[in-house]
This record gives C-alpha cells, structure tokens and sequence, in this order.
C-alpha cells in the first residue's frame, strides 16, 4: 500500500507505505494509538511504522516541474489511499477499494472494509 499523507503542522506531503499489509491491519494500528504516541507523531510523523519518503518541490522549480510535482507527485489519484495527520481529533486515513474510497481511521459505523 502507497498513501499520501499530508502533514498539517509541517505542512508538508509524504508517501508512507505503512508495516501494515491489509485494511484491517492498518485500522488496527490507528485504533490502537494512545494520546502518548499521537505526541509523538505530532513531533515526528515517522514514528508510525512503515517506509517515509517526504515528497518535496525542489528550490527554484520551473512551471513544468511544479505543474508535474502536483499533478502526478501529490494526485491522491496515484496512490492507495491517502490521508491527513494533525491530532488525534481531526486526522485520517482512507484506501481506495472496489466499492471506493474507504475510511481506516476514524471509523466511521457504515464503513465497509475488507478483512485481508
């Protein structure tokens, strides 16, 4: 799984591919986040497991290159799912399925998400 995250506090985007290789897995490792971590996270993003890369438009772009940085680099359409890392309050994370996209976390009662 590739999703794109976007990171409020550093205002930055990155692709995470998580340590978690299902749906619910990866619903798993968000229920089970407690207030410390979400600190931590809050501090350092990467301190949720899995592969970080931090997606950046390099210094001095041309015009192409910031039209391909955010057409093709941050398109959620290009990725797994995606999400929005804040706090505990307003963050989450979605995967596109066959029925759509699905919320992970926060999960919502009608959500329909595959078990593997």
């Amino acid at each position: 799984m590739r999703i794109l995250i976007d990171e409020e506090y550093g205002y930055r985007y990155w692709e995470w591919i998580p340590q978690a290789e299902t749906p619910a897995r990866l619903r798993d490792l968000w229920d089970s986040l407690d207030e410390t971590e979400w600190k931590n996270i809050l501090h350092d993003i990467t301190t949720l497991p899995g592969l970080w890369r931090l997606l950046e438009l390099k210094e001095n772009a041309t015009k192409v290159e910031e039209d391909w940085f955010y057409d093709e680099v941050i398109n959620p359409n290009n990725y797994d799912g995606g999400g929005h890392i804040h706090d505990s309050t307003d963050s989450y994370v979605w995967l596109m399925t066959e029925i759509g996209s699905v919320y992970i976390w926060p999960k919502a009662k009608d959500d329909l998400v595959p078990t593997e």
